[in-house]
Formats: C-alpha cells, structure tokens, sequence
C-alpha cells in the first residue's frame, strides 16, 4: 500500500517536472556547436602561455578522465564569463578578467560561480576543472572550491528528526547557513569556514572545517546552489528596497547548471555506488562498507531502491526546477560529452564572429 502511494506521489510530481521540462528552454538561447571554435579561440587568449592556450587546458596538469568534447564545452564557458564580466561594467580584456585583488591593490568581493544539477551529474569535475582553468588567468587569481555538503545537518540530527530518508532534501540542510555563508563572502570577509562533509564516511566530520580564505574567484558547487531557501533575519540579506533576499542566487555572479538525462543520472549514481564500494574494503571507517556484505545484484537493487525512493523524487520536486534561475546550462550526453550548451537570455552577449557568410546572432 505504501508502493502505490509513493509511485501515486512521484507520477503526480513527475508531470510537474515534465511539465518544468518542456518550458525552460524559453529561458535561454542554444548556443550551436559550430560557434564553439571562435569561442574557444577566445577563451584561450583569456590564459597565460603557460595555461589553457596549448592543448591542455589544465595547467596543474590534473587528468580529469573526461571527454574532449567536455573539455571544450568548458573553456567555452570561459569565454562566456568574460562576456557577462564586460556586460556588468568590467574591462574583460585578458588582463582584468575576473577582477582580482591581485591587479587593483584593493579588496575586492570575490566572483562567485554557482555550479548545480542532479546528483553524480560531474559537478565536482565541473567544479575542479573551472578551478583549473580560472586559476591560470593572468596574475594567477586566488580561486577557492567548496561544495554545499558541509552545509548539511549530521547524520545524527536527522536520525533524531527522522529525515534520513530525506537526506539531500532541502530540510536537510542547516537554514540560512548557504545564504549566511554566500552574504559574508561578498561582504569581503577573510575568516570563512565551512564543516568537513567526508563522502566515504557519508557525514560530517566533527570539529573539523575547511579553511576558505581570501579568494579572487570562489566556485560552489552542489545540489541546492539554486535552490529558494527560507528568509534570514541576518541584515547582510536585506535588498536596498528593504526586502529580503535570502536565495544563494542573489549573491552568483555566474551559474551552471549540469542537465543530463534521468537513466544516464542513474546510471552514473549506481556506478559511483560501486567505486565507493571498492574503496570501502581499504577503509574500515566508510558508510559504504555495509556494501562489501551484499552481493554485487544486492548492492545494485539496494541503490536503485534508493535511486528510485530519494535521489529521483529530489531532482524532480526540487533541483531539476531551478535549471531556469541558471546563466548557463550544459547538457551531457551518456558518455558525459557535451551535447548542447544553453545561455540565458537576459545574460552576456554572444558574438563569436561570422559564421557562414553572416553574423552569429547574439543571445
């Protein structure tokens, strides 16, 4: 009886979604793949010699295990910022984008990327290769990299509120501490900390934090990065007309929304289920060492079980939405190459050249 009223539960949400589907694109403009190579060309002027201008646009000389098609979706993105750097006022030649401490001598607010999607979508790949590439500008500017699991409750509060099952959910979160966290970073503070989320053990770390830092770029990544989030009291999120502004949204400069279809999500999920499985035989602390008693079929059907009952309904009813609050969207394809790249409308200005005989129109 249960069964029937989750699948009545997920068929009724499930045409929201369709529904939320079928409408976002209206929000942006396809950027088509034949204009990537002008794009790319000028994201690679944006890099030092020694950075993203060669065939490796990673400079740290990480190997990501990614697809070039990837590889190239992402210095395009590149090239997008710079466009949005020079629609909000800012000199976006080689030498001031993004602005930086580095180059005006003064404080300055970081610019801060969101990154959002599904869960096992790539948003830490996303995350780490912008890293990369941001990093190599001229005058190498400081970039930070957090994601917004630290900003979860433990697990040990959401056994006593029995919300386990809701985990990943926008309950299950600490209210206002994105929010809080996004407002004092803009403010300039240089004190920031986060709580240690370790995936292995599947919750946070006690008494253990990250150390932000100054940063000139500051990327988070994470499921609810777009999400609407309950009002603060805290006066950093009062807008100039005296309304409350307490969406993480409101203090992005640029957002990236990784779309990919639900049987690939699934798939890549049950896939990150095994490799955490593996890695569990070497450590006796994880969460995914319960795993190594299943047998490989067990394992699977209890993931997809979990899939199915958790991860799924959370991106229909609450991630997949906020893909139109997005600047860009990129879709992925089964092999997570990059199979359409999305700005939105009301974002930068797209005008990578002339493209057969006539000039690209502009988003």
């Amino acid at each position: 009886m249960a069964e029937n009223r989750h699948n009545t539960d997920i068929g009724r949400h499930g045409k929201t979604f369709m529904d939320a589907k079928r409408h976002w694109k209206s929000y942006f403009t396809d950027i088509p793949a034949r204009q990537w190579p002008d794009l790319i060309r000028r994201a690679d002027s944006l890099f030092e010699p020694a950075g993203g201008g060669n065939a490796n646009p990673h400079p740290c000389g990480e190997t990501w295990g990614i697809s070039g098609g990837t590889d190239r979706a992402y210095r395009v993105l590149c090239a997008l910022m710079s466009d949005l750097c020079k629609t909000r006022g800012t000199d976006s030649s080689a030498a001031h984008f993004p602005p930086h401490t580095a180059r005006t001598g003064k404080t300055e607010p970081p610019w801060i990327i969101g990154i959002a999607g599904s869960v096992a979508v790539g948003k830490s790949t996303a995350a780490r290769i912008l890293r990369s590439l941001l990093g190599s500008l001229p005058g190498r500017p400081k970039v930070r990299l957090i994601a917004t699991d630290g900003f979860l409750l433990p697990n040990k509060e959401l056994i006593a509120a029995d919300m386990m099952q809701k985990k990943g959910f926008p309950q299950s979160y600490r209210p206002h501490a994105l929010t809080d966290f996004l407002a004092a970073a803009k403010s300039g503070a240089d004190d920031l900390q986060v709580p240690l989320y370790d995936h292995a053990v599947y919750d946070i770390v006690p008494n253990r934090r990250i150390k932000v830092g100054k940063a000139d770029i500051l990327i988070i990544e994470g499921i609810n990065v777009l999400q609407t989030q309950p009002f603060s009291a805290n006066p950093a999120h009062l807008a100039q007309d005296g309304a409350k502004s307490a969406d993480p949204a409101d203090y992005l400069d640029f957002s990236l929304y990784l779309d990919a279809a639900e049987d690939d999500l699934c798939r890549w999920y049950l896939q990150r289920v095994f490799k955490l499985r593996e890695m569990a035989r070497t450590d006796e602390n994880s969460f995914f060492r319960r795993y190594l008693r299943m047998s490989e079929k067990e394992t699977r059907e209890y993931a997809l079980d979990v899939w199915n009952r958790i991860n799924l309904p959370n991106l229909r009813r609450y991630i997949a939405p906020t893909r139109a609050r997005a600047t860009a969207v990129l879709c992925k394809d089964s092999d997570h190459r990059v199979r359409e790249l999305f700005l939105r409308k009301s974002g930068p200005q797209i005008r990578p050249g002339k493209q057969e005989g006539k000039s690209a129109p502009a988003a």
